[in-house]
């Protein structure tokens, strides 16, 4: 493939050059700025790698240096793949079997297997370069693309992998889908090494001309709101912790609303307390997104009104169906796990075929969630397949329901469920609750929580906590929880 669709081309034949792109603090990147520094990327890698290698760049918490080196790396024909932890990376590529690179700063083993060269990150320098391919190298039909690695909510890792081919008509499509326009204002507060972050904001702004304000989800609630307000942003997307969070603060203003038009949300379930909080202390509606790293967004509720109920459906140009979840009655419940096929989606898992073949088979993605199909085709994701279950009475429990119920107590900040299969405890259902910093009474809400659990007739170990481990885009990590309630 050709960079003649890629970002860069498509970065470079932007007509505003003096624009700005990209603000992050005091830093304020132009579109021209932006540009120059992909290229010299691109330039610089261009000699030294060939079509399909995989390109690993040290985290790089600027995001205009994050950005230039992704689209350099693509545009030069390799696979960009940015990684937190260097050394279990370089060795996991060293263990494939196929050519490599490395950009960073750091001193690294030139001996590794299947090194191809090292570029110094701050400078572009090319520090060492293997000129030969060492004789067993793997040969491979990988194209230009980027890997992204995720845990989604297993909490085991993948390298998901999109050639730019299909990243960039995803995301064009995206753009059309939502109007984006280079008048829209992009507030982006997820880190770029993960799906939300790059492709529902960055590659979006990019492909629109829209400039992206970039905000530390680490900021104070009070600090966002102020710092949505004050760069008049039209458009974002985030958990609904993080909206929560901004309307109960101090600096919640209903003159919000009337610029953040198109404010998003997904990556965890929206309770209707969350929509109706946001619409009265800041005057937006709040619209739902489903999709996952694998498959881009599959399903969303776009209309601007406020949604106190989820009314999901798959976007233009998404085929959904839905099959039987062993053990519950599709008839029913009507429950099932979703699978998707669209024209642009990831190809695969890196260097894991295995996984690959059991997730994407004859085109369609398989999602490991549970969804609720309604009678008007609508969909209301309940979890993952291991969040549903019955009760001893024939009873449909799931984890997504009693988040929701849950949630809506007061001076109950965030909930993570796991069900008595998860934990192996013998027909308890797992409730962890991270309460609000408010002084909360315990006794009354264990007991409320208790009522949510009994009318559902479960039985449950509820464990009340004033913090808990979050992965790094703000979601609880349910994979250390999950350690934490086994051992306990």
């Amino acid at each position: 493939m050709s960079d003649a669709r890629g970002f860069l081309t498509a970065l470079n034949s932007m007509p505003e050059k003096d624009q700005d792109a990209l603000h992050q603090g005091r830093r304020h990147t132009t579109f021209g700025e932006l540009s120059a520094a992909a290229t010299a990327w691109r330039d610089a890698l261009a000699p030294v790698i060939d079509e399909g290698d995989v390109v690993v760049v040290d985290h790089h918490p600027g995001a205009a240096d994050f950005i230039a080196a992704l689209l350099g790396t693509m545009a030069a024909g390799g696979v960009h793949l940015a990684s937190r932890t260097r050394h279990p990376a370089w060795e996991r590529l060293s263990a494939l079997g196929r050519r490599w690179h490395a950009i960073t700063d750091h001193d690294i083993d030139p001996g590794l297997p299947e090194l191809g060269s090292v570029f110094d990150a701050a400078t572009r320098k090319l520090r060492y370069c293997n000129p030969t391919r060492h004789h067993d190298v793997t040969e491979h039909d990988a194209v230009r693309g980027r890997i992204l690695e995720t845990s989604g909510s297993s909490g085991e890792p993948k390298w998901v992998y999109w050639t730019e081919e299909s990243l960039f008509a995803d995301r064009t499509d995206w753009c059309q889908q939502l109007g984006l326009t280079a008048d829209d204002v992009i507030i982006n507060i997820h880190p770029l090494d993960f799906a939300h972050g790059m492709d529902v904001h960055v590659l979006a702004g990019l492909l629109s001309g829209a400039p992206t304000v970039h905000l530390d989800a680490g900021l104070p609630a009070s600090a966002l709101a102020r710092a949505i307000c004050d760069w008049n942003g039209t458009y974002m997307s985030a958990l609904p912790s993080h909206y929560d969070a901004i309307a109960a603060s101090p600096a919640a203003s209903e003159r919000m609303g009337e610029h953040l038009t198109t404010a998003l949300t997904g990556g965890a379930l929206l309770t209707p307390t969350t929509a109706r909080l946001i619409h009265q202390r800041c005057g937006v509606h709040l619209r739902r997104l489903y999709g996952a790293t694998e498959c881009g967004i599959m399903c969303a509720d776009l209309r601007p009104q406020l949604q106190s109920a989820a009314e999901l459906r798959p976007l233009p140009g998404v085929e959904m169906r839905v099959r039987p979840i062993h053990g519950i009655d599709a008839d029913t419940y009507r429950v099932g796990e979703p699978e998707f096929r669209r024209a642009h989606r990831a190809e695969g898992y890196w260097g894991d075929p295995d996984r690959t073949q059991s997730a994407f088979t004859d085109g369609w993605y398989r999602s490991g969630d549970a969804v609720m199909v309604h009678d008007n085709g609508a969909i209301n994701v309940l979890g993952r397949i291991d969040d549903v279950w019955t009760n001893n009475h024939g009873q449909l429990c799931s984890a997504g329901v009693l988040v929701d119920e849950i949630t809506a107590l007061d001076e109950v900040d965030e909930v993570v469920v796991f069900a008595p299969t998860a934990t192996g405890a013998d027909k308890q259902t797992t409730v962890l609750c991270r309460l609000t910093p408010t002084g909360a009474d315990l006794g009354r809400i264990h007991l409320r929580v208790t009522k949510v659990m009994n009318s559902y007739g479960l039985i449950g170990k509820i464990t009340l906590m004033s913090d808990w481990p979050k992965t790094s885009v703000g979601k609880p990590d349910r994979r250390a929880l999950l350690a934490w309630s086994r051992a306990s």
